[in-house]
């Protein structure tokens, strides 16, 4: 199979330096139509039952697309290449389930030790002129396969070393995000800390003030490429993508968006956007693109922590719980009662409440709240990291801390291991509590 995929032609595409919402676009465009794909709803006031699904020649009823109900599981590879078009600086495995309409986004820290199979050794090495070391980071992959196997590379590795299948690629360019976030107007945001860092070797010049703001294309790439003013570096970096991801995803997946800007959305792709997914998939599914919410998207870290070996920085990742993620997200049965069924009771978990606002006493007070209601605190404390608005429930699987979130005036539910090794579900309160 693997072979067979090598045989496909590879359009080239013009210069490459993705970064993280650029990933986004091939969500959108693979998963969502692709190619100037999306559904518009309300594209005719005349008849709303009607659906339309956009091409390059304008609006063309979807009941013209051929009937299409993708597998249980649809699973693309998405990258971003940094400034010399080589390393892979953000890593991401997008899953589709088309029973609970689920899309589940899989962040892989770019630091990942990777102990390379003896099946990945040799396919890298024949196509590589340098030395090659048995063990590398996750982002040396493609730089060490080069530009033409790279992408086939990564995805062959990432199969035997999380034994899933992928079914797609997609590599995109930074240009395409600064385009596609100034072309719909730009986004508010709330940025929770002053951000600043220069690297003229980079090319990357970062300066942001805290507070919400408008941002445009320029500033948005600006706050998803910061990472150095975080304690945690890229571990919090993927939080405030993922917050961002919301805001984008609320704006670029509006009808209202979509019908005034349709050729944003077809230029970006053509231009952009490097996949082996082909236009008949790519039609196939965009008539049931209809069936997914953006609310129904979540986003994990792959299970691990930071560790400096011999003076290198390195994120180690954790196999069991690695293990135990692929499964539930790829391999686990799935009926159509999963959606009500996720919300497994957070009721008779361990509990931690921390701090992260500026109200004295507020985590005992929450506590007192909480128990009231049949939950267990097991402890209180303050929060040491970056404060934010809204409240963080930190959940150590998928599935509790919903019940949570009606407590809390503002709180997303993120599954973290980090932060809970000791408790279930970590807690801490937002600033605007």
């Amino acid at each position: 199979m693997k072979e067979e995929r090598q045989k496909k032609k590879r359009k080239k595409k013009r210069s490459l330096v993705g970064r993280f919402f650029t990933i986004l676009f091939s969500i959108l465009f693979v998963y969502f139509g692709a190619l100037g794909g999306y559904i518009a709803y309300t594209y005719l006031n005349s008849n709303e039952e009607d659906d339309y699904f956009l091409n390059n020649s304008g609006f063309i009823p979807t009941s013209f697309l051929p009937s299409f109900k993708p597998p249980e599981r649809t699973t693309v590879l998405l990258a971003g290449v940094d400034d010399d078009e080589t390393r892979t600086d953000t890593i991401m495995l997008a899953c589709l389930n088309s029973v609970t309409n689920d899309i589940n986004l899989i962040s892989i820290p770019r630091d990942t030790l990777i102990k390379l199979t003896p099946e990945g050794y040799s396919e890298i090495q024949e196509h590589s002129s340098g030395k090659l070391s048995k063990e590398l980071k996750v982002n040396a992959i493609h730089s060490k396969a080069g530009k033409e196997f790279g992408m086939e590379a990564l995805r062959n590795e990432l199969e035997r070393q999380l034994d899933i299948d992928i079914d797609y690629y997609a590599k995109v360019n930074c240009e395409a995000f600064r385009y596609i976030v100034d072309s719909i107007g730009g986004i508010e945001f709330n940025v929770e800390k002053r951000l600043y860092y220069s690297d003229p070797t980079q090319n990357l010049y970062i300066d942001l003030k805290p507070g919400l703001q408008h941002l445009d294309g320029d500033k948005a790439e600006q706050l998803v490429r910061c990472r150095y003013s975080y304690a945690r570096q890229d571990l919090e970096r993927v939080e405030v993508q993922q917050k961002f991801l919301k805001e984008f995803f609320k704006k670029a997946l509006s009808t209202d968006t979509i019908m005034s800007n349709p050729g944003v959305y077809l230029n970006t792709i053509i231009n952009y956007v490097t996949t082996d997914m082909g236009i008949t998939d790519m039609i196939k599914y965009a008539k049931y693109a209809k069936n997914i919410s953006v609310e129904n998207t979540q986003g994990y870290t792959l299970p691990g922590e930071p560790e400096t070996i011999d003076g290198i920085s390195y994120y180690i990742m954790d196999k069991n719980e690695t293990d135990k993620m692929m499964y539930d997200i790829f391999k686990s049965e799935s009926s159509e009662q999963d959606n009500e069924n996720k919300g497994e009771s957070s009721k008779g978990k361990s509990i931690q409440i921390l701090n992260g606002g500026y109200t004295t006493g507020l985590a005992g007070n929450t506590k007192t709240k909480l128990e009231k209601e049949g939950f267990t605190v097991d402890n209180i404390g303050d929060y040491s990291g970056v404060k934010k608005e809204e409240t963080r429930i930190y959940t150590n699987k998928k599935g509790i801390g919903d019940d949570l979130v009606k407590y809390f005036k503002s709180s997303d539910v993120i599954v973290d291991s980090l932060e809970t090794e000791e408790y279930d579900i970590v807690i801490v309160l937002g600033t605007g509590e």
